[in-house]
């Protein structure tokens, strides 16, 4: 196999993983990067969505392009700058993705690239309770929601473009490398495990491996298009995550809650990003014909912990 596959955003958390997953199956990968650094057996390329530019050789022979690329949300308090930054980093390299197989030449990108295929958030939704929450869902009026919309118009004018085009709607991630996972874990080593404000909300949670399959899955299956959840079968309480978390880990642990007043202090407005509760479902994707390896929480936590 001589496929080549191309990853904005290749260096984060879900990118990296892919790779590995990708490589093993025999296909080419690139990267994408704004980075200076080099990454050791992988062509980089370089861009800046910024300024505009971006490297046409990084183009050369790809058949998919994955977008992963976008400022963190949680890693900086929403400050008006930074909330315009994360909404531009997402469509600004969804634009110039889509500007550079353009400049390929008239119609000649739009015919190499089979599949794009765009990350995207279950913050779509926000604040759902119990609700059981479908693709079709409206998006939430809220700075998550209204980024997400906007993220997602951005990857389906691939679309428009004649390119096969596919989103997954990411969930909690779990990951022993990042996510949400270490964060979780925090106090527990010491014998505290805090759940977050009731402990109530829903948590559409992923292992990481089956993730990047689920990306892999609709880069393979040509007949694949539009919205997925990228979730497993089973959300969990945040209560029961911690829960599930401190016996994986220690065996034990005291369980208290963290208040939503001092989660205000900690993270200000981001704070829905732990107590939203979305209770995402994966059953379209499970209708495509995609098997999760992970179902249940407890057991991607007792191969991650």
């Amino acid at each position: 196999m001589n496929e080549k596959v191309l990853i904005a955003g290749g260096s984060g958390l879900i990118g990296r993983r892919l790779t590995q997953h990708l490589i093993k199956k025999g296909y080419v990968v690139r990267w994408l990067t704004s980075s200076s650094k080099s990454e050791r057996d992988i062509k980089s390329f370089r861009w800046n969505y910024k300024t505009g530019d971006i490297d046409l050789a990084a183009f050369d022979g790809v058949d998919y392009i994955f977008n992963f690329a976008g400022a963190g949300v949680i890693d900086k308090p929403w400050k008006e700058s930074y909330k315009k930054e994360i909404l531009e980093s997402r469509r600004g390299t969804a634009n110039l993705l889509l500007k550079g197989i353009r400049d390929l030449g008239p119609g000649i990108g739009e015919r190499q690239i089979k599949t794009y295929i765009s990350a995207s958030a279950v913050g779509y939704y926000g604040d759902c309770g119990d609700e059981i929450v479908q693709e079709d869902h409206v998006p939430a009026n809220n700075f998550l929601g209204t980024t997400c919309k906007s993220w997602e118009e951005s990857a389906l004018e691939f679309a428009q473009a004649r390119i096969r085009t596919c989103i997954i709607r990411i969930g909690i991630v779990l990951a022993k490398e990042g996510g949400a996972l270490p964060g979780l874990m925090r106090g527990i080593k010491f014998g505290f495990a805090g759940y977050l404000g009731s402990g109530k909300q829903w948590y559409p949670w992923i292992h990481i491996d089956d993730l990047c399959r689920q990306f892999i899955f609709l880069m393979e299956n040509e007949n694949a298009r539009g919205i997925y959840n990228g979730v497993a079968p089973n959300p969990v309480r945040n209560k029961e995550l911690i829960k599930q978390i401190s016996l994986a880990k220690s065996g034990h642990a005291i369980m208290f809650p963290v208040p939503e007043f001092v989660l205000s202090l900690m993270l200000g407005s981001r704070k829905v990003t732990v107590l939203d509760s979305c209770c995402a479902t994966s059953e379209k994707i499970q209708k495509v014909g995609f098997e999760f390896e992970f179902v249940e929480s407890k057991d991607a936590l007792s191969v991650l912990i």
